[in-house]
Parts: C-alpha cells; sequence; structure tokens
C-alpha cells in the first residue's frame, strides 16, 4: 500500500513541476475558497431575512384592520380590530394572572359606536406560540363560546374577565377572537 502511494506521490510531484500549473491550481484553490465564503454568508442572510419575514408576517396578522377575527399576543401592547355583526370593536390585552389550573384575562374592549353593547359574544381560541426553523407557530391548546358579562359601553373602554382554562400564564401565547356577535343594544334615550 505505502509502494502505490509512493508512487503515486511521484507522478504529482512530476506532474507539479511545472510552477504554472502550481499557480493555476493555487488560484483554482483560493477561488473555490472565495465562493464557498460568498455562498455561506449570503445563506445566513437569506435565514436571516427568512426569519424577518415570518415575524413580519405574524405581527401584520395583529395590526389588521377591519378582519372577521383579532389574534393578540400577551406582549403585544397595541389592540386588534374585529368585525361584529354591528361594526367594528378594539381588542387588547390587559392584565393576564394564574387562576387556578387556568388563567384570568382582564380585556380592554373598545367600542367607537354610540350605542352600548350588551351579551357580546364570541368564540375565543387560545394557545402557546413557538419558533421553529425562524418561524412562529400557534400551538392550539384550548377554545370555546364566551358571552361577556360586561356592558361595553358606548365610545369608550370597557374591561372585561375572561377564563380561559388548561393553560399556564408562562404557555400563554396568544388570544383570537372570532365571530362576535352583538345580540342587544342599548341606545340613548332620544331627545325632543
Amino acid at each position: 500500500m505505502y509502494k502505490i502511494l509512493g508512487i503515486v506521490a511521484g507522478l504529482v510531484l512530476v506532474a507539479c513541476t511545472d510552477q504554472d500549473s502550481i499557480a493555476k491550481y493555487e488560484a483554482a484553490i483560493a477561488r473555490v475558497g472565495a465562493i464557498e465564503k460568498t455562498s455561506r454568508e449570503k445563506t445566513e442572510e437569506l435565514e436571516r431575512k427568512i426569519e424577518e419575514l415570518g415575524d413580519r408576517i405574524f405581527d401584520l396578522e395583529f395590526s389588521s384592520s377591519y378582519r372577521e377575527s383579532v389574534t393578540l399576543k400577551p406582549a403585544h401592547s397595541g389592540y386588534g380590530l374585529a368585525k361584529c355583526d354591528l361594526g367594528v370593536l378594539t381588542f387588547m390585552i390587559g392584565d393576564v394572572s394564574q387562576f387556578a389550573n387556568s388563567i384570568k384575562i382582564r380585556l380592554r374592549i373598545g367600542n367607537p359606536l354610540d350605542a352600548a353593547l350588551d351579551d357580546v359574544e364570541g368564540n375565543y381560541e387560545w394557545g402557546s406560540i413557538s419558533k421553529k426553523e425562524g418561524r412562529e407557530r400557534r400551538d392550539k391548546i384550548g377554545s370555546k363560546k364566551i358571552t361577556l358579562n360586561e356592558k361595553i359601553l358606548a365610545g369608550s373602554w370597557t374591561n372585561a374577565t375572561i377564563i380561559l382554562e388548561g393553560v399556564e400564564v408562562k404557555d400563554f401565547g396568544y388570544l383570537k377572537i372570532s365571530d362576535l356577535s352583538c345580540p342587544s343594544i342599548i341606545l340613548k334615550k332620544a331627545v325632543n
């Protein structure tokens, strides 16, 4: 085996004695190294951009106006808009606290309408958010239909409390509210 390696090494030395060939070989190796470095840098840049786009898409879901549903994150300080059968309501998450094996959420609901709303109901879905391959993914924990006990005052913010079962504060990542209906409205008295 060593004889074969010696013969091959000798042939390579004889073939490489030409200085011009050696220079071309070294230049080719340098070009391959530069291409590899550039490819690695471009791949890392593309991975960063893909992660940024995933975050932007997720954030756009929170800020979209006039949607049939609104999805909120507890860390998100802004509000989102959702349609109900009478118009648009605004929602934001206030306090979140542990409540036995559930969580208690104080929702802030903005009513830009000129009528108060009573018995507002909707579908509520909640879960955690995980990151996989640079993208946020929602993992549903539970859902239920909730009718709010609080009267949603006209032209103002109203605090409403909801309880979501089977989740701890540390695992709570999002709240989606959809299919809102307002079966009862309270109008101001007529002025004659």
